[in-house]
């Protein structure tokens, strides 16, 4: 190998290393109904008719094992 190839393979070595700890961070924290796509699979799974009944949402969220929290009114 030439010393361009090692240091193309070092500096995507430390960009993995950065990207799968950047991944860890953010998916322990993230919950999964604070997230554009957990939003959209809860409307497909639960479709047109039920789509804003809290019951529905709900158990989909159980399903996934998300929290929901209680509208304020």
């Amino acid at each position: 190998m030439t010393r361009g190839h090692l240091a193309l393979c070092f500096r995507m070595a430390i960009f993995a290393v950065i990207s799968v700890g950047l991944f860890t961070l953010f998916w322990s924290r993230a919950d999964p109904v604070d997230n554009e796509f957990f939003n959209l699979y809860a409307g497909a799974r639960i479709g047109p008719r039920g789509l804003y009944d809290p019951h529905n949402f709900a158990q989909v969220a159980a399903s996934l094992y998300a929290k929901v929290l209680e509208a304020r009114f």
